[in-house]
């Protein structure tokens, strides 16, 4: 994963950007010439040039080199240098991890799929078992209707229609007399 520098050609581990957004190694920086302060009016610091000849843009070379105390002391640690390396991962550690990381994140996945499965299948299954439940209730209900039917029938049988109707009271008045009871 090192680059090349497309100054010098060489393969290096560290590469470094400049604000231009050109990129170029630790060494051909260093090479860059120091401009003098009638030549930039931009900055109160050294500066050079971008190496790129189409480019040529200055940048300070440290831009708090002697300007770090006009800084107040809380804002220091969020100061950027104007040549900021490019981290680059030489040994594959990093692709490494994101690997390992797709991995888990893939097993995660399909246990998530198989536990949305698994929650769907026990719902059928709790709907199966109350329809199950309603249709077992209605047969014995059935039953019991059917059985009542029967014994109402066989009650007619054996009495006899005549005598259920001698049973049966007239008139509402005669209720009260000994024989309807």
């Amino acid at each position: 994963m090192a680059g090349s520098c497309p100054a010098c050609q060489s393969e290096v581990k560290a590469l470094f950007s400049l604000p231009c957004g050109h990129i170029y190694c630790k060494q051909c920086i260093d090479k860059t010439e120091t401009l003098d302060s009638n030549q930039h009016r931009e900055f109160t610091f050294n500066a050079s040039r971008c190496p790129n000849s189409k480019c040529r843009k200055p940048f300070p070379r440290d831009p708090l080199e002697g300007n770090i105390q006009t800084v107040p002391r809380k804002f220091r640690p969020y100061l950027l240098p104007a040549v900021r390396e490019i981290l680059t991962d030489p040994d594959g550690s990093v692709k490494r991890e994101n690997e390992r990381l797709r991995e888990v994140l893939e097993c995660q996945q399909a246990r998530g799929e198989y536990m949305m499965h698994m929650i769907r299948e026990k719902d059928r299954q709790l709907h199966q078992l109350r329809e199950m439940a309603v249709w077992r209730k209605l047969p014995l209900l059935h039953v019991s209707v059917y059985l009542l039917g029967c014994v109402f029938i066989a009650f007619i049988m054996i009495l006899g229609l005549s005598q259920i109707i001698s049973i049966l009271p007239i008139h509402p008045s005669t209720c009260f007399r000994s024989t309807c009871f």
